[in-house]
């Protein structure tokens, strides 16, 4: 057995492939204290921290935020358990709560409903979001300039690796790795064109 994309430690599964939490995180803590300068007010939008991946970027996120800017905290964390209308109404009522928060950092691909009730609130024009992975439905976000950058999980070569390591194991008697971790991608408003999920003849980036 092969995990793809969140790991399941202590079971009997032989690998797991993945974009490695812990760098996705650093990078969106990285990018986040750039873009908000010190003294910033944050909040991170999970499914549940009993996932070890959310689990893992939470934390990490957490760390590299304070420590890239020490000024600055990550004020809560919000897990919606990648239900749309729970997402929704706990991000919602976080920002009404909260209105000197100034970004979210959203660690799954849940993001849409983080949007709209980013949209329904009164900070609408103050909030900037890291978002993870990219759907269609996030372009006009990235347009507007609410969705600044996403760490992309690469999920397609995540699923090509797994059967390739399977196949080289079964024809090539090749040793399956414990870990094969991917390095994420950044996708920004000038190169989210370039990705599968966006190009119109349906080929993966480059």
């Amino acid at each position: 057995m092969i995990c793809v994309n969140t790991d399941a430690p202590g079971t009997a599964r032989s690998a797991v492939v993945s974009v490695d939490p812990v760098v996705s995180s650093h990078l969106a803590a990285e990018l986040m204290t750039k873009l908000l300068g010190a003294k910033a007010v944050v909040a991170v939008i999970t499914g549940s921290t009993i996932t070890e991946d959310h689990r893992k970027k939470v934390q990490a996120f957490s760390e590299s935020f304070t420590r890239f800017s020490p000024q600055s905290r990550t004020l809560e964390v919000v897990q919606g358990h990648d239900d749309e209308d729970e997402t929704f109404q706990k991000v919602y009522d976080l920002l009404g709560r909260h209105p000197h928060l100034g970004g979210l950092y959203v660690s799954t691909a849940n993001c849409l409903p983080v949007c709209h009730a980013i949209g329904a609130s009164s900070l609408r024009d103050k909030i900037k979001v890291i978002a993870t992975d990219l759907v269609r439905e996030m372009v006009p976000y990235f347009e507007r300039g609410l969705i600044l950058a996403s760490i992309h999980q690469r999920p397609y070569l995540q699923g090509q690796v797994a059967v390739r390591l399977v196949v080289d194991h079964l024809v090539n008697d090749r040793p399956i790795p414990s870990a094969y971790f991917l390095t994420p991608h950044v996708v920004l408003q000038s190169n989210m064109h370039l990705f599968r999920e966006l190009r119109q003849d349906g080929l993966p980036e480059g």
